[in-house]
């Protein structure tokens, strides 16, 4: 599964305080399509077509998009601006996931080290020693150890006179 990183600021920006909160949506969709199909910022034309189906309400919200710069037509057509400036492109998150489905082999397989994620493989004679931290087994809890349990709760009783004790004291 790919993300789509979007700026935690981005509903401030100036680009996207031109437009309405539909084309918002529309972009933002459109977001989330080219990183769930890599398609590196392409918008198909049909998938947008399926969104907003009615022509002239299509045509004003992508016309929106480009005037405020959130989207860019080109001669192949309709582009997210800048998305590769900020997402990753279909080739690297398709090396990342066969690095990764290689890794996930070779553990299957036993061949390779577990590594913890704040593993540094290469520090060489302190792994071979096992001094380096990483290296060393990560204690667990005991599992006789009894769970803490919560205090009794203390009832207060306030009686016919209204005077207050703990409930259970002799007065």
């Amino acid at each position: 599964m790919a993300w789509a990183k979007l700026d935690d600021g981005f509903d401030t920006h100036r680009k996207v305080d031109r437009v309405s909160l539909e084309a918002v949506g529309l972009w933002a969709r459109a977001l989330a399509y080219a990183s769930r199909y890599l398609t590196d910022g392409k918008v198909d034309h049909e998938w947008l077509e399926s969104r907003v189906p009615p022509k002239d309400r299509r045509e004003k919200l992508l016309n929106s998009l480009v005037d405020a710069g959130l989207f860019d037509l080109r001669e192949d057509g309709i582009w997210i601006h800048d998305y590769l400036d900020y997402n990753p492109s279909k080739e690297s998150v398709e090396e990342r996931r066969e690095r990764d489905r290689k890794k996930k082999e070779a553990q299957r397989k036993g061949t390779e080290r577990r590594l913890s994620p704040r593993d540094t493989p290469g520090d060489g004679l302190r792994d071979a020693l096992g001094d380096s931290p990483y290296s060393r087994p990560v204690p667990s809890p005991d599992p006789s150890s009894p769970a803490p349990t919560r205090p009794l709760e203390q009832r207060v009783d306030f009686g016919s006179n209204g005077a207050g004790r703990v409930a259970g004291e002799v007065p």
